[in-house]
């Protein structure tokens, strides 16, 4: 039938009713970019063609070139003002262009003129999600449902503004009810598989995005979220494989990239991640994290002046990032320029005395070059300005214990806790002072309200495993230490605790 088409138009290229027809045949079999210039054609030849318009624009919406699709959908509009065709592709490109406000209000028009058609309901709470008005998102939606309780996109995007709303198991209820209506759809498994891993439940996760792949292998972001979750469940070199079936199709996915940066990292190949989050930075270079995240794969690298330039970037963009200053004073350091990092920090004091950002970075400073007294003093400095800043608090009594000032310690964590009583660093740390002053059954009081709080902390079991150990019960301390071992099997203070408490029975124990 093409090759009819084509010795038609070769004999007379004015014949726009066939170079339309040639514009369908070329659409339904996918080859957007030849039907595109099929109905060109047509128009060209008769621009009065009201069928040939709607396909070009058509055409030009499902290739992406919004703004053309547009203006083709307004050309028909300015003499059928009326007509719902145009008024839905205009509303489609809308949406598709991210101008959500005027897809919004092409629906409204598409309601007014049917108010009964479930669909404009549908995608009408596709364009408020969008704009991030959720809960006028979710009433469209259920206005779809209430007209055609069948309508699976209706269904979808009552999910998507529930999830929104945090109302995360009525969401899964809402893409279920999708899925049963039909099973073949796959943005509503991706979505559901989304909503899974917003509540921890990664391997349902993947199950679901697995689906949805199966239904779309090329489904916009599903592999970048089916990595995140792999992540999650420390299977970082599936993360990585499925990242990279999420860039194969988007090259410069920013999710899939950073979480393919963090798997290396959490393999410990940080000169791959490096590069990884390189490529994050040239492609968002206004990104702070994505700056800081590259430093601090080169600085594990050992590339520290590699480090300290992308943490200066990252400080550029967000001047208040507590973690990118304190690494960049370790990279500093570990270069012999700590002392240089104080002096950057004692400049900006000069010009405001009373900036308790570069406060706390001079203290962070201070305690990498072991200058513990000094750090505490500025940490003093912060409290005098700032008397409820946990941060402060928390450092200081770090720095006390550090010069064995155990009560004052106790008294620093006591603040933290009056102002925060679950805070975990706090309660670990009190912990740890109480146990310094031989006080063990007040340590292990504390040490189990913080195992009451996070039962998985690590290192609340390792100084529980040690207090056990002082007041003479070795069998539950080497239990403690077992639990400490099997959340972190890397733990070295956990390892040489069990082993110490072991040789208190059998001297000649020599560990694992």
């Amino acid at each position: 039938a093409l090759t009819s088409y084509n010795r038609a138009l070769a004999l007379d290229p004015s014949r726009s009713i066939t170079a339309k027809d040639k514009g369908d045949l070329l659409r339904a079999l996918g080859r957007y970019g030849e039907a595109l210039q099929a109905y060109t054609v047509a128009l060209a030849a008769d621009p009065s063609n009201r069928e040939a318009a709607y396909g070009k624009a058509d055409m030009e919406r499902l290739t992406g070139r919004y703004s053309d699709a547009i203006a083709g959908y307004d050309s028909i509009l300015a003499s059928y003002p009326d007509d719902t065709r145009s008024l839905a592709g205009k509303a489609e490109a809308l949406s598709g262009s991210g101008n959500f406000s005027a897809a919004v209000a092409a629906y409204d028009r598409l309601i007014e003129l049917n108010p009964e058609e479930a669909k404009y309901w549908a995608y009408r709470a596709y364009a408020l999600n969008a704009r991030g008005s959720f809960k006028e998102g979710l009433a469209s939606a259920e206005m779809a449902i209430q007209i055609d309780p069948a309508q699976e996109v209706a269904w979808n995007n009552k999910g998507s503004a529930l999830t929104s709303l945090g109302r995360t198991d009525e969401a899964l209820e809402a893409y279920d009810e999708a899925i049963r209506i039909n099973p073949g759809n796959a943005i509503a498994w991706s979505n559901k598989g989304y909503v899974l891993a917003s509540t921890g439940k990664y391997e349902e996760a993947v199950a679901a995005y697995d689906q949805a792949i199966a239904l779309s292998p090329k489904l916009s972001g599903t592999w970048a979220y089916r990595a995140a979750a792999l992540y999650e469940l420390g299977k970082y070199e599936d993360a990585i494989s499925s990242a990279d079936r999420e860039l194969a199709q988007n090259p410069d996915e920013v999710q899939a990239l950073t979480i393919k940066g963090d798997a290396y990292i959490a393999l410990k190949e940080y000169g791959k991640a490096a590069s990884v989050y390189q490529t994050v930075t040239e492609i968002s270079p206004g990104s702070s994290t994505a700056w800081f995240n590259l430093g601090y794969a080169r600085h594990n690298n050992k590339d520290y002046e590699g480090a300290i330039a992308a943490y200066r970037k990252s400080l550029d963009l967000d001047p208040e990032n507590a973690l990118a200053w304190m690494y960049q004073v370790s990279a500093m350091i570990s270069i012999g320029q700590g002392g240089e990092a104080v002096h950057t920090y004692d400049k900006e004091l000069l010009v405001n005395p009373n900036n308790t950002v570069a406060l706390m970075n001079k203290g962070y400073a201070l305690h990498q070059m072991k200058q513990y007294e000094d750090a505490i003093a500025v940490f003093d400095r912060v409290l005098a300005i700032e008397p409820d800043n946990t941060a402060a608090l928390l450092n200081r009594g770090y720095e006390q214990i550090a010069v064995g000032n155990f009560i004052g310690a106790i008294g620093s964590y006591d603040q933290v806790l009056t102002l925060d009583p679950a805070n975990m660093e706090a309660l670990i740390y009190k912990g740890v002072a109480l146990y310094r002053m031989g006080r063990y059954q007040e340590a292990l009081v504390v040490t189990e309200e913080a195992l009451a709080i996070s039962p998985d902390n690590a290192l609340a079991w390792t100084n529980k495993g040690y207090i056990l150990a002082k007041i003479g019960k070795i069998d539950d301390a080497v239990k403690a230490f077992d639990k400490a071992l099997d959340l972190d099997p890397s733990s070295r203070e956990a390892q040489q605790g069990r082993t110490e408490a072991i040789r208190v029975k059998w001297p000649n124990y020599r560990g694992y």
